[in-house]
């Protein structure tokens, strides 16, 4: 089974990209990416809590954001790739 949503650049950003940590407090850091990226910070009701572009590293302040799931999309050059993260409390 194929999922066409998945493309070879999309799971090539993926395996490139770190995330960390997870769960996270304070900050979210993002490595890997090779150039400029757009990131994006979403809560699961599809409102965007942090936008930035970064070039190759970002750090993202997360203090005031309520603990809870949010997914992480990074769009670049590479392609397109979201990851689930949780915030706990602290």
């Amino acid at each position: 089974y194929w999922n066409k949503d998945i493309t070879p650049t999309d799971t090539e950003i993926e395996n490139k990209v770190s995330i960390y940590p997870n769960p996270f407090s304070t900050y979210l850091n993002i490595s890997g990416i090779k150039g400029y990226a757009e990131i994006e910070l979403i809560d699961l009701s599809g409102i965007v809590r942090f936008h930035k572009n970064i070039n190759n590293y970002g750090q993202i302040p997360v203090d005031k954001l309520s603990p809870g799931i949010y997914l992480l999309k990074i769009k670049s050059s590479d392609g397109t790739v979201t990851k689930k993260l949780v915030k706990c409390a602290g």
